[in-house]
């Protein structure tokens, strides 16, 4: 279940701070061809890490 951008496309990784400072959120927004519905539960515990 490969992730795949093209080459030259573009890649935007954004931070925010949450919770009064507490918590960093980060967004990774590509032009790729993203992830297909059933591949979300493979992804999910790896994205949305917390501690």
């Amino acid at each position: 279940m490969p992730i795949i951008s093209e080459e030259n496309s573009t890649v935007t990784v954004s931070t925010y701070l949450e919770g009064n400072g507490s918590r960093i959120r980060i967004t990774v927004k590509d032009e790729g061809t993203g992830l297909q519905k059933e591949d979300i539960p493979t992804y999910s515990p790896v994205l949305s890490r917390q501690t």
